[in-house]
């Protein structure tokens, strides 16, 4: 069995909130680095903590829980390669049906090797920020609760979870946070699913891939303010996660006996 909050003991509670605060405060500090100094040294300082202080959680927790969602398995290349497909192809989708829709067009783009550079580091910077916000808002949290509440409920707060840490895009309006619902749901759902951040950190790393290409690397102008590619891109997060839930259905029926 697993081990929840109301059996730890003191000092095992304190700890857990200070690796809690640590990681969170590491987190903001790196994207804070990013997103207001452009500060690449600072920024990769505060992801060298947070990965340091990830893994001595890991190491206390191996002797507490019996499974950790970042285990790293035979099939988690398989999951990470998998899920990288889905997420730069739903972002790929939704840039090129605006594209083609007339709802962007495109202003400027870099030669082939400025292009590659900024491709690679971009590529690399948001591994490490995916990877470090999955378990910041759910690898810490399947592992605490997940013999303890039911895997919907799991789904439900590690979308609540991830949608909150988004701290600088409280004011962006009703279409940013059904986009952070939505693909929540999706990383929740993949989560329970495969019983490893893998499948959904792949996932996650593609859609931030791509947006860091059509948002930083190529230089877009929006021409239809009312309906945008990032409405397309909802869309296509919503028929995902659809199609998500229909695979998990399907697998639970699988699961359950026949009776006569």
């Amino acid at each position: 069995m697993g081990c929840n909050l109301n059996n730890m003991s003191t000092w095992q509670k304190a700890r857990f909130t200070i690796y809690l605060l640590v990681l969170f405060s590491c987190y903001h500090l790196a994207e804070g680095a990013i997103l207001f100094k452009k500060d690449n040294l600072e920024f990769f300082f505060w992801m060298c903590i947070f990965f340091l202080t990830s893994f001595s959680y890991k190491k206390w927790q191996s002797g507490i829980l019996p499974h950790s969602a970042l285990n790293w398995k035979a099939s988690a290349p398989r999951e990470v390669l998998s899920g990288l497909f889905i997420g730069i192809g739903c972002a790929s989708a939704a840039f090129t049906i605006a594209l083609g829709s007339h709802l962007i067009a495109i202003e400027t783009y870099p030669s082939f090797l400025p292009f590659t550079r900024s491709f690679i580091m971009l590529s690399f910077g948001v591994l490490l920020t995916s990877l470090s916000e999955d378990i910041l808002t759910r690898v810490i949290w399947y592992d605490r609760f997940q013999k303890q509440i039911t895997p919907s409920a799991l789904i439900f707060l590690t979308t609540l979870l991830y949608s909150l840490n988004h701290i600088y895009r409280y004011n962006d309006g009703w279409l940013v946070w059904t986009h952070l619902i939505l693909i929540g749901l999706i990383f929740g759902t993949t989560l329970v699913q495969k019983r490893t951040i893998w499948f959904s950190f792949g996932i996650h790393w593609g859609l931030n891939i791509i947006y860091q290409v059509t948002n930083n690397i190529i230089q877009t102008r929006e021409i239809n303010t009312s309906f945008s590619g990032f409405h397309i891109l909802v869309i296509l997060e919503a028929i995902l996660l659809l199609f998500l839930l229909l695979i998990r259905n399907q697998s639970q029926n699988i699961k359950q006996p026949i009776t006569q």
